[in-house]
């Protein structure tokens, strides 16, 4: 527990998130957040830790899940979720979903604590053969065809011969009826206006 409690002391007293860029940043450590040992004291410790990091950029390491990490007493931690800690003082309670799908985007608006189901709904497919989630080509009808999956039911969207976007549409159309907030949807931008 102390090394919990010590995690969430660094992160509200030595970490300075901007909610606008989604950066973390690395401010200066308190002495009281090192403890002396053999070869240094604290103090010493605490002044090497900041002229090495205070100012600059943290939690600038990719993992190989896409998302941005960084450790904090030898713990690895995701900066979505010490975002999400930093704005709310509190541990999510299920899963960050990042909004518009970039694992990169760490901006409080396109951040969202989400259960198991609801981060699913938001999720890209793979494996389609266009370029719009939901839509694939058909080789034996010589189009384009678009789907939603949902509680283990597929629900047909709409066929077009040459016009993939059409289809998209109502995909999307059929994705928000049925995830609502939490749809990935190809055109995001009309989510507002829909």
């Amino acid at each position: 527990m102390a090394g919990t409690e010590t995690i969430e002391r660094i992160i509200r007293e030595a970490m300075s998130y901007d909610p606008n860029t989604g950066s973390m940043t690395w401010l200066e450590r308190h002495v009281s957040l090192f403890s002396d040992s053999e070869r240094r004291t604290a103090k010493h410790k605490a002044a090497n830790w900041n002229s090495k990091h205070a100012g600059k950029e943290a939690f600038t390491s990719i993992g190989n899940h896409g998302y941005r990490t960084g450790t904090l007493n030898q713990k690895r931690l995701l900066l979505h979720r010490v975002a999400y800690f930093k704005q709310t003082g509190k541990w999510p309670t299920h899963l960050i979903d990042h909004i518009n799908g970039n694992k990169l985007d760490n901006r409080w608006c396109n951040i969202r604590n989400v259960n198991a189901a609801q981060n699913v709904y938001n999720r890209k497919s793979f494996g389609e053969t266009c370029d719009y989630v939901g839509v694939s080509w058909n080789n034996a009808l010589k189009g384009y065809m678009a789907r939603v999956h949902y509680n283990g039911k597929s629900h047909y969207c709409g066929f077009s011969k040459d016009d993939p976007e059409k289809v998209a549409r109502r995909r999307d159309a059929k994705a928000k009826e049925l995830f609502g907030e939490y749809a990935c949807l190809n055109f995001p931008e009309e989510r507002k206006n829909g």
